[in-house]
Order: structure tokens, then C-alpha cells, then sequence
């Protein structure tokens, strides 16, 4: 969220992933010299011989939207 000039303003929401997040990082992920956060997001274990291990890592631009001037 960032400040608009009048109140809060919700900047980006996340959808809804199923699994859990097991590491993070803010780091320049893709190399364009701004931070993102990097997380590693882990969907399923593969605890048994039916059930495939699954994870991804997933990143968010974090650079904050630039206040409109005419506010």
C-alpha cells in the first residue's frame, strides 16, 4: 500500500497460491536494477511413490508507483 494524499491505496495484491513459501529474498532477480522479492513457494512434497514433489519460485516487482502530481 502507499499513501495517495487523502488515505491508503492498495499498490498490488497477490493471488491465491496453494502451498507454503519456504525461503524469500529482496534481491534484482532479473538483473534490470531494480529489487524484487523472490520467493520459493513449495506446492507438494512428494512424501509418497503417488505424489510428485512440485515447487516454483515466484518474484514481485517492488518498485513503488510514483505519486500523481495533480492530487
Amino acid at each position: 500500500m502507499s499513501w495517495d494524499g487523502l488515505g491508503l491505496d492498495l499498490n498490488w495484491k497477490t493471488r491465491k497460491m496453494h502451498g507454503y513459501v519456504s525461503d524469500f529474498a529482496i534481491a534484482d532477480f532479473d538483473n534490470d536494477g531494480e529489487e524484487e522479492i523472490v520467493a520459493a513457494l513449495v506446492m507438494s512434497k512428494g512424501a509418497s511413490f503417488v505424489l510428485k514433489p512440485k515447487s516454483a519460485i515466484i518474484s514481485y516487482d517492488l518498485k513503488i508507483p510514483e505519486a500523481e502530481e495533480n492530487q
